[in-house]
């Protein structure tokens, strides 16, 4: 077990804030692997559900409830179930730390993954704050 889960993708509303995707969106991002990132996005394990569903901060139009409302794992990081959406149709980079273990994950999500354990994992938002240039 990890002594704790990575958080990354949870954005705010203030189109000012550090920590909005559009200061993150890169179209000339150019990564090899982009639908295998993404399919790994979306087929992370979910470790939490909410009732409430969230939302696109570029408002363009998708249903809410596409964004879903679970957070996703790969046992290493945790991510919020929409963030497949911000790198497909909105060209948000990822942290090459994140690219780094997906690849060296083979681009599939470990499937053996104990979420009862992972659960109580401690989650940081240190790593996302430090890369979106929050001190």
């Amino acid at each position: 077990m990890p002594d704790f889960l990575k958080l990354i993708g949870y954005w705010q509303e203030d189109k000012t804030a550090w920590m909005h995707p559009s200061k993150y969106v890169n179209p000339n991002w150019k990564v090899e692997d982009k639908s295998q990132i993404i399919q790994y996005l979306n087929k992370g394990v979910p470790l939490f559900a909410f009732l409430g569903v969230s939302h696109c901060r570029f408002d363009c139009g998708i249903d809410d409830v596409a964004m879903g409302h679970r957070e996703l794992t790969d046992g290493e990081w945790i991510w919020p179930e929409g963030l497949a959406h911000y790198v497909e149709y909105h060209s948000v980079k990822l942290p090459d730390q994140f690219i780094i273990t997906i690849k060296a994950n083979t681009f599939h999500v470990p499937n053996d993954l104990d979420t009862e354990a992972l659960f109580e994992v401690p989650k940081s938002y240190e790593f996302w704050k430090s890369w979106c240039g929050i001190k």
